[in-house]
């Protein structure tokens, strides 16, 4: 500055509100530094492991044939004690048809509830990740012409949340629908 310049009050407040904006973003810079790689995780994430799923298979299944095992023994004690197996083949053979379609059913559920859980995985990681950067894109999206919505998108078809961000006048603190 020259001699004798003095800073207008708008130079000032531009000077504060870069600082401002500096420091936020250094501050989100460290969370991001931290967060990230386990919110990339949950993006990428398959939804249960291996051995989660085969351990829900094995109940639920195991449930199912336990109780046909059971169904199909009272069937034949019932033919040993009245010495009439006239009606127990038919009878094994309809239940059979009845436990294929019963483990059926329960696998297609376990495989929509696997499904389910990678979807609810994504969506936290990605509400997460709006949180993280709020609503607020000031600024990351303003100085670099992208939308005022822009890190909002990314929780688009997630329920709704609490959020935060920086503006050039300080926090903000939202509710994102």
């Amino acid at each position: 500055m020259g001699r004798g310049a003095t800073l207008t009050p708008a130079k000032q407040q531009q000077g504060l509100d870069q600082a401002a904006q500096n420091s936020a973003l250094q501050t989100r810079s460290q969370l991001g530094g931290a967060l990230i790689p386990n919110l990339v995780a949950g993006l990428n994430s398959p939804g249960y492991d291996q051995a989660t799923k085969n351990a829900i298979n094995n109940t639920s299944l195991g449930a199912l044939k336990s109780s046909y095992d059971s169904a199909r023994q009272r069937a034949m004690n019932s033919a040993a004690a009245t010495r009439n197996s006239a009606a127990l083949i038919p009878g094994m053979d309809q239940m059979a048809q009845q436990e294929a379609a019963g483990m059926a059913n329960q696998t297609a559920n376990n495989q929509i509830q696997f499904a389910n859980n990678a979807q609810q995985q994504e969506a936290q990681a990605r509400a997460y990740l709006a949180q993280l950067y709020g609503d607020q894109t000031g600024l990351f999206g303003a100085g670099a012409g992208a939308g005022a919505n822009t890190a909002g998108t990314l929780a688009k078809g997630t329920p709704p949340s609490f959020s935060f961000g920086w503006t050039p006048k300080g926090p903000s603190v939202g509710y994102q629908v």
